[in-house]
């Protein structure tokens, strides 16, 4: 329990609570889990085969060199 309250009370801690909250916001991030593949919002929990067809899929099209 003490650890969770030096958490809370860490400025460090909170700062990068409130930034990862605003960023959320910014990206209507409504819900857990939501994850963000090549700028495509998946909402939602998908099994890891789902999400690595995805990355897959985006890689085959992506510029040489990226």
């Amino acid at each position: 329990m003490d650890e969770l309250k030096g958490c809370v009370n860490d400025v460090e801690i909170l700062a990068r609570v409130k930034q990862d909250r605003e960023n959320g916001e910014k990206l209507k991030v409504e819900g857990t889990p939501t994850f963000f593949v090549n700028g495509r919002k998946v909402v939602g929990p998908r099994p890891i085969s789902v999400l690595k067809t995805m990355v897959d899929a985006m890689k085959k099209n992506a510029p040489l060199g990226k």
